[in-house]
C-alpha cells in the first residue's frame, strides 16, 4: 500500500511494508541470497533504514491529524483555535493579605511600578515575601507605611496557578528593607489562581464556541462570555414570559451570571449577541458605545465567593464519661456550673458536655473540684439534681486548629 492521501485521509505504510520494500530493494542489488537477518550488519543496517523511514511517516501522520482541532495539542491546538475566534486563556494569580509589621516609616515598591515588565532587575526592587515552600510573593501596589506599626497589604504570587497560602505561611521577606522587623499572613489567601487552561478544556470550548455564529442568541452569548479571558462559567437566563419569574427576572428580559473576567469584557460580549429589544436584568453594569457612538448600558450578575461552614458533630468510639450532676435552670447566670459529680477525674478543660439543658457545643471552661465543673455557656433547661450527662475527650479547640491546618 502506498503513502497517500485520498478522498478516504492519509494512508502511511506499516513496518513491515517498509521492511519488505528495503530487502527487495537489497536483494535486487546483492542478490537473492545476501543475509539479512536482525543479528546480521546488513540486516541491522536495513532496519535502521526502515525505522527512520518510520519516524519521518509517524511525524507526516501527526502534522496531518494536527489539522483536527479534537487531536491537536499546544501550539498547534492555540493556531486551530483561531479559525474558531478563541485563544487558551492564561493563567491567574493567588492574591493574598500579608500583615507587614514595620518599626518606622517605610515605602515600598509594588508592582504597579514595574511597568516595563522589568522583574526582577528593577532599580528598586519589587517589595517580595515568600512562604515556607519557596513560593514568592509580589507586593501589588506600591505603599508608603507613615510610622511604626503594623499594615495589611495585598501580594500576588510570582507564577500562575493554584498556589494556596495557609495561615501563618507567610513569613519570610525576601526584598531587605531598612524597617520590616516581620511579615505574617493571619488569613487564607484572598483568590486561589488558575492554571493556563489545558488542551482538553480548550478543546471542549471550541465546541462550544461554534454557538458564536448561531442563531440561537443565548448560547452564542454564553459562548462569546466563555471566550472573554478570566472567565470560568457564564449562564444566560431568558424569560420568554411577559411576568417577572420566580427568580426575579422581569418579563421578555435576560438574565446574565458570569464569574471572573473584566467588566468592559462581559459589557461588549453581552452586546454583542444579545437579541434586539431584549430586556437585560442584574445589578452590575457598563456602558458599551455603539458604532454611532450612543452609549448603551448592559447589566449582568457577578458570581458572588461565599464562606462555606461545616458542622461536626465530634464523639469518640470508646471513652465517653456517661454519670449525673446537677444541672442549674436556664438563668441561673453564666457561666454555669454543674456540682455534685460523682468523680471529675477523667475530664478537663475543652471537653464536650452533653445533657438535657446543655446547649450543644458546650465544654467544660473549667475543672473546679472533684464534683463540680463549670461550662463556657449557660443553660436551657429547668435543671435539676440527678441529671444524666455525658462528657466526651475531644478537645474542640484542637480539632479546629487541626482542621483549618
Amino acid at each position: 500500500m502506498p503513502n497517500m492521501i485520498d478522498q478516504t485521509g492519509l494512508t502511511t505504510k506499516t513496518h513491515a511494508e517498509i521492511v519488505a520494500d528495503l530487502t527487495a530493494a537489497y536483494q535486487s542489488i546483492y542478490g537473492a541470497d545476501i543475509n539479512l537477518a536482525s543479528n546480521s550488519p546488513d540486516g541491522q543496517l536495513l532496519n535502521n533504514f526502515a525505522q527512520q523511514i518510520l519516524d519521518t511517516l509517524d511525524l507526516v501522520t501527526q502534522v496531518y491529524t494536527s489539522f483536527d482541532p479534537d487531536q491537536a495539542i499546544g501550539v498547534t491546538l492555540d493556531s486551530r483555535i483561531a479559525y474558531n475566534g478563541i485563544k487558551r486563556k492564561g493563567g491567574t494569580f493567588t492574591l493574598t493579605d500579608v500583615t507587614v509589621v514595620t518599626d518606622r516609616a517605610v515605602s515600598l515598591v509594588g508592582l504597579d511600578s514595574d511597568i516595563n515588565n522589568q522583574l526582577p532587575d528593577l532599580t528598586r526592587p519589587v517589595f517580595t515575601v515568600s512562604d515556607n515552600a519557596g513560593n514568592l510573593f509580589y507586593l501589588t501596589n506600591s505603599f508608603s507605611i507613615g510610622a511604626a506599626g503594623a499594615t495589611i497589604l495585598v501580594f500576588r504570587a510570582a507564577n500562575t496557578g493554584a498556589i494556596g497560602t495557609s495561615i501563618g505561611t507567610l513569613t519570610t521577606p525576601v526584598t531587605v528593607v531598612v524597617g520590616v522587623t516581620s511579615v505574617y499572613n493571619y488569613a487564607a489567601a484572598l483568590s486561589i489562581g488558575l492554571p493556563q487552561e489545558l488542551d482538553s478544556d480548550v478543546k471542549l470550548r471550541r465546541k462550544r464556541s461554534v454557538a458564536l455564529s448561531s442563531r440561537g442568541f443565548a448560547d452564542a452569548m454564553e459562548a462569546a462570555l466563555l471566550n472573554v479571558n478570566g472567565v470560568t462559567s457564564a449562564t444566560v437566563n431568558e424569560n420568554i414570559t411577559g411576568s417577572t419569574n420566580s427568580d426575579g427576572v422581569p418579563g421578555h428580559s435576560i438574565w446574565v451570571v458570569v464569574n471572573g473576567g473584566a467588566d468592559a469584557d462581559i459589557a461588549q460580549a453581552i452586546y454583542s449577541k444579545r437579541s434586539a429589544g431584549a430586556g437585560m436584568f442584574g445589578a452590575k453594569s457598563a456602558t458599551v458605545i455603539r458604532s454611532n457612538g450612543a452609549p448603551v448600558t448592559i447589566n449582568w450578575d457577578a458570581v458572588a465567593a461565599q464562606r462555606l461552614y461545616i458542622t461536626f458533630t465530634l464523639d469518640v468510639i470508646t471513652g465517653d464519661i456517661v454519670t449525673t450532676g446537677t444541672v442549674p435552670g436556664a438563668g441561673g447566670g453564666l457561666p454555669a456550673q454543674i456540682t455534685s459529680i460523682p468523680s471529675t477525674t477523667a475530664m478537663a478543660v475543652g471537653h464536650l458536655v452533653r445533657g438535657t439543658g446543655i446547649p450543644v457545643g458546650a465544654t467544660i471552661l473549667s475543672v473546679d473540684s472533684a464534683t463540680q465543673i463549670t461550662l463556657n455557656v449557660n443553660t436551657t433547661g429547668a435543671g435539676g439534681a440527678g441529671v444524666a450527662i455525658t462528657v466526651v475527650p475531644i478537645v474542640v479547640s484542637s480539632f479546629s486548629t487541626a482542621l483549618a491546618a
